[in-house]
């Protein structure tokens, strides 16, 4: 859905004919980005006057929704720009649904136009609840705050995201699960910014150490403790009150591991080990490890008639880290008459090019086209084998190429000597 607005400025002449065109316009593209929906956010246009006589602006007009003026756009009946001047608009986009709003903004006068985009999208939540632990695991593995003690309510989080470009003021908004009272609840303290690409981790208790980035630990557990079998986490500013981003999960919230979005701030929750992540539990205060390619072996592609041949995937991983699939590996292939799968092999049913699709947990990691070629011949065999002959006399001697997969041919119908 797109939701449209139009911005126009009309100017009057002084003595001579100013053309729209000999206006400039800047910048030529306003994008607010992925903003949350009520948030005021501000940008400025510049309208400036190039040329050697004034220029006398009459009105000027917004329309539609999302797009407004912050302040108005200049006080009295008209503004007059003197050659080179310029005046400033302060453009404020209030999107009210997560939908893309696209506008213009139009200098229209005898003689000339000019048209400048202004486009901005909504997007119902800016800071996300990207990762939660529910269910540390058992023993070592499951110290997640890293503060040398495995605690079952002191070790579960909740990760915050800003999938924004501009800052976010925590002060004031409070943390917690579902059923929690407002005195029990999480509320992060005065100064609290979150910007574009960060995170914010809040623990149950304890006292974190090595987890990056903004840290906080609750009294002991999150609101009333995270439910293993399944629960809600709300992010809550009270002035509103509104509810500014919730995550539910259910019983896969008690399997030892942390959920986490997939893809990371806009997707659903998943179990933080499965594939594309690398296996690991969790990953407070970072991005979780995941893999970013395949590498298919063998790499030469090129493979004789006959030729079997024992696949692999390798996957590379954000962190360099390099590991081979095991499991939920799948083959697609374009020609099955030239190359098929046989428990576990490759074989080769024909000559020509098969294209094979990579498939892993049911996503496609690219395409490797196999060449097929027929048999090399290895090496030649002379027949009669006995090379004894007498002066003058004939003799036939037939030559026989042998194949790499065994099989003969002659290669000259005979030779005479």
């Amino acid at each position: 859905m797109i939701r449209t607005t139009l911005i126009t400025i009309i100017w009057m002449q002084t003595l001579c004919t100013i053309l729209c065109a000999q206006a400039t316009v800047y910048p030529d593209t306003l994008f607010f980005g992925r903003v949350r929906v009520g948030t005021h956010l501000v940008d400025t246009i510049r309208v400036q006057n190039p040329a050697a006589q004034d220029l006398l602006v009459d009105s000027v007009r917004m329309e539609g929704d999302g797009f407004g003026f912050a302040a108005a756009p200049f006080s009295g009946s008209v503004l007059v720009l003197s050659p080179q001047a310029e005046v400033r608009l302060l453009v404020r986009f209030s999107p009210v649904d997560t939908v893309e709003y696209v506008g213009e903004v139009q200098l229209s006068a005898e003689g000339g136009n000019l048209v400048v985009p202004v486009s901005g999208e909504g997007r119902r939540e800016v800071v996300v609840i990207n990762e939660i632990l529910a269910d540390p695991g058992s023993g070592e593995a499951g110290d997640a705050n890293g503060d040398g003690t495995r605690h079952s309510s002191e070790d579960e989080f909740v990760e915050l995201l800003n999938t924004g470009l501009r800052p976010f003021d925590l002060s004031g908004i409070q943390l917690s699960d579902a059923g929690t009272s407002e005195e029990k609840r999480f509320t992060f303290p005065p100064g609290t910014r979150i910007f574009g690409g960060e995170r914010v981790v809040l623990f149950g208790g304890g006292s974190p150490q090595g987890v990056p980035g903004q840290v906080f630990a609750d009294d002991g557990k999150i609101g009333g403790g995270l439910s293993n079998s399944g629960d809600a986490i709300f992010l809550i500013d009270p002035a509103g009150p509104d509810t500014l981003a919730k995550a539910a999960y259910g019983a896969e919230g008690g399997k030892n591991e942390a959920l986490v979005r997939e893809p990371e701030g806009t997707g659903n929750l998943v179990r933080h080990a499965f594939f594309p992540g690398n296996g690991t539990a969790f990953s407070p205060g970072r991005a979780r490890v995941r893999a970013t390619g395949a590498l298919v072996v063998p790499v030469d592609t090129t493979i004789e008639l006959g030729a079997v041949v024992i696949p692999s995937v390798w996957m590379d991983y954000s962190d360099g880290a390099r590991k081979e699939v095991a499991e939920n590996l799948e083959w697609s292939f374009s020609d099955t008459s030239v190359l098929r799968l046989h428990e576990g092999s490759f074989i080769t049913t024909g000559v020509g090019e098969c294209d094979v699709r990579v498939i892993v947990n049911g996503t496609e990691w690219g395409t490797v086209r196999f060449t097929v070629s027929a048999p090399g011949i290895t090496d030649l065999q002379l027949s009669p084998s006995d090379t004894l002959v007498v002066v003058g006399a004939a003799h036939v001697f037939r030559v026989h190429g042998r194949y790499s997969d065994g099989g003969t041919t002659s290669i000259d119908g005979g030779t005479t000597s």
